[in-house]
């Protein structure tokens, strides 16, 4: 079972709609994960929305894609172990 308070977690927006990060934040905040930073991802033109993760954090990952309600996916690549999340999301235009 995940505990989402025990996740540290990044949104960034990756579209040009002004605070959509801040809004995804609010709700998962509402579910109970730990965000940490809301913010703008360098690039604004990204399609399909991600989630990015710490190693070994499959299991929360899961969760998380399924809270954001789909339309996201696990890239793969992961976080470095110093980064202060254990999670990313990207926001996408889909």
């Amino acid at each position: 079972m995940v505990e989402r308070k025990e996740y540290k977690v990044r949104v960034l927006n990756g579209t040009t709609v002004s605070g959509a990060a801040s809004s995804l934040g609010d709700k998962l905040t509402e579910l109970g994960w730990q965000i940490i930073k809301v913010g703008n991802n360098p690039s604004q033109d990204i399609a399909k929305g991600s989630v990015r993760a710490r190693p070994k954090m499959e299991t929360a990952v899961q969760v998380l894609i399924n809270d954001l309600g789909g339309g996201y996916e696990s890239t793969g690549s992961a976080l470095k172990e110093s980064d202060t999340v254990d999670l990313e999301i990207i926001i996408g235009s889909q």
